[in-house]
């Protein structure tokens, strides 16, 4: 009986790598296609370069190890080739899967020196197959630049000729792509990188700064709309140690704010949020509701009050101040901020990802009424009063305290008292 002859099977490669600060993520798929059904037990992948192997699916796999290799040559080296050490991957299936078609794929890893600016792509071979053809696609994942340093055994290929498959493994543009018609290739990559700069994590997109002004009080109410990406906390500055604080809520939830090292107040920026939150690079929606009282020393007859809104650690894009001031006095206000009757930008208002989710009892009569609610919100929401006579301010693009306002103020004058003194003064001098 003549032996059993090992499949015969060609392998068409597909690689992606992957170009991040100092590590190549390579992601490739080995086809191993035969000339009719039959069941392959084993599979040999040699690794060149250095590359680590983090993980390995294959359908109908039994199992799979890797070990070190000394002094490999490659498929069609000469005597006196230069040999190689690599790693080899083992693939062993089961022997009750049959197929003409057998897909491994694997996830390597490799390290370069970031200061040489260089690195070559990992080199990938199967052993005892009759041939090996496939593509190369590279794409970058940090702040660097990639070009082709030396290449040999390939030819460029454009972007569509990758498979769609390789494609969809990314949603970064491919920078570099290589056809090849043999293992004995090579593909080395000169890498520029960049200094990374940082940009803001959160902004305030509208701010409404509500002031209450009596005799010996302060009431200020400060409302917020802003994007948060990655902010856990808000320093809000200027508020006195001794202030009441009546209301604080985040994304319409009530919560307690801290106080920081410096005395700043920490207003918490993750409450309530939802999980758009934890899709990267999307800056979420928040709103921040915050209530306060204030003490003060008596108006008197005429004096200066400052009433600057409080300053926080974000960039505003559009600021607006409202200002109730006591009746009986004149006032003139100076400062950064331009007053106006009514304000030109959208004001701020809450948000809320809070939602409802209700499980029917079993044997539930759904034409009985709803049974009450359990829930009871804690917190209370501050609502200013209106009294007095109402002053608008508003400024764009507020960042760190730049937005000021003072207002000189004095007792009105009566004019009818005016009127009749001045009235009583022209008498008596006529009878004298």
């Amino acid at each position: 009986e003549e032996p059993e002859r090992a499949p015969q099977a060609t392998v068409v490669h597909h690689a992606l790598h992957a170009v991040s600060e100092n590590v190549l993520h390579s992601e490739s798929t080995f086809k191993y296609v035969m000339d009719a059904p039959q069941s392959l037990s084993e599979v040999e992948i040699v690794l060149f370069g250095g590359a680590r192997v983090t993980s390995l699916v294959a359908y109908g796999m039994q199992t799979w190890w890797s070990a070190p290799v000394e002094n490999v040559s490659l498929p069609g080296d000469a005597e006196g080739a230069p040999r190689r050490n690599g790693t080899a991957v083992h693939v062993k299936f089961k022997s009750s899967v049959i197929s003409k078609e057998v897909i491994v794929s694997l996830s390597s890893e490799t390290e370069f020196d970031a200061a040489v600016g260089q690195a070559e792509l990992p080199l990938m071979v199967c052993r005892d197959v009759l041939r090996q053809t496939g593509s190369i696609s590279v794409v970058k994942t940090a702040s660097v630049e990639v070009y082709e340093h030396a290449a040999q055994g390939v030819v460029r290929a454009g972007v569509g000729e990758v498979p769609e498959h390789i494609r969809g493994r990314t949603d970064r543009p491919i920078v570099l792509a290589y056809k090849f018609l043999s293992p004995r290739h090579s593909v080395s990559l000169s890498i520029l990188h960049h200094q990374e700069m940082q940009t803001l994590a959160s902004v305030v997109d509208s701010a409404l700064y509500q002031l209450l002004v009596t005799d010996t009080q302060r009431m200020h109410i400060l409302t917020l709309a802003l994007q948060n990406s990655q902010r856990q906390y808000m320093a809000v500055r200027d508020i006195p140690g001794d202030a009441t604080l009546w209301s604080l809520r985040v994304n319409s939830m009530p919560t307690t704010p801290v106080r920081g090292k410096n005395g700043t107040l920490m207003v918490p920026l993750l409450v309530g949020t939802s999980g758009e939150s934890n899709q990267g690079g999307m800056a979420s929606k928040a709103s921040v509701e915050l209530a306060w009282m204030s003490q003060q020393a008596g108006l008197g007859d005429n004096g200066t009050l400052a009433l600057s809104p409080p300053g926080i650690d974000m960039p505003i894009s559009a600021l607006s101040v409202e200002v109730q001031f006591p009746d009986a006095y004149e006032a003139n206000f100076t400062g950064t901020l331009k007053r106006v009757s009514l304000f030109s930008h959208k004001q701020p208002s809450a948000v809320n990802y809070q939602t409802d989710r209700k499980v029917v009892e079993k044997d539930h009569k759904f034409g009985s009424p709803p049974a009450p609610s359990q829930q009871t919100e804690a917190g209370v929401r501050a609502t200013m009063p209106r009294q007095g006579t109402r002053y608008r301010f508003e400024r764009i693009l507020v960042v760190g305290d730049n937005a000021a306002l003072s207002a000189q103020y004095a007792t009105k004058v009566n004019a009818s008292a005016e009127c009749e003194a001045s009235w009583w003064e022209s008498l008596s001098s006529q009878i004298r």
